[in-house]
């Protein structure tokens, strides 16, 4: 559960709080953005650009399990930064993080927090005539990672290869590692009384 600070609950007790939503895509060549608003906006580092009226998902999924969730956004209206984005750009299976971000009515933002990651499973895009043209986006969750065999052992060889030649944390792995029978009561081997 997140704790929102003071001024966004008063703010949002007051009505004068809005809510907007922005996609961050890791790419090859560096991080792009989207945000459902009407002009472009900077935040760490990276330029979301306006995707007002046209970026809708449903709703974000929020469980506690291991499951791997999904989520679907769809980008109408197929402006020149997202088509550009999906058809220059090697989008496939990489990483995509949804924040929610706070803002007041002067159009500032007060507070961003990631409420969904995953990754870009598919982009189709639909451009029937006599429709909008679309692109569906479905992001697969983090959960799936955990899934999948990555060939790593709990050995104290593994663990320095990956976590630097003085991580000993598995040294001693190998002497627990060995079965040991435990006797409770007086029925063990040195019990006096059998």
């Amino acid at each position: 559960m997140q704790t929102l600070p003071s001024n966004i609950i008063d703010l949002l007790e007051a009505g004068r709080l809005s809510v907007r939503y922005m996609l961050r895509f890791e790419l090859d060549d560096g991080p792009e953005g989207l945000w459902n608003d009407t002009y472009p906006i900077a935040h760490e580092g990276v330029t979301y650009h306006p995707m007002a009226g046209n970026l809708t998902f449903d709703t974000l999924p929020g469980t506690a399990e291991l499951a791997s969730d999904s989520v679907t956004v769809v980008l109408s209206g197929l402006d020149p930064n997202v088509s550009s984005l999906i058809e220059t750009k090697a989008w496939h299976q990489r990483a995509v993080v949804i924040y929610r971000a706070f803002m007041s009515d002067a159009g500032t933002v007060l507070d961003v927090r990631a409420v969904f990651a995953g990754f870009l499973d598919a982009a189709t895009i639909s451009d029937a005539s006599g429709e909008m043209a679309s692109i569906e986006l479905a992001i697969e969750s983090n959960n799936r990672e955990l899934n999948r065999s990555t060939g790593r052992t709990r050995s104290d060889n593994d663990q320095r290869a990956h976590g630097g030649s003085t991580d000993g944390f598995f040294k001693y792995a190998t002497a627990v590692a060995i079965d040991t029978d435990i006797y409770w009561g007086r029925k063990g081997p040195t019990s006096p009384v059998r």
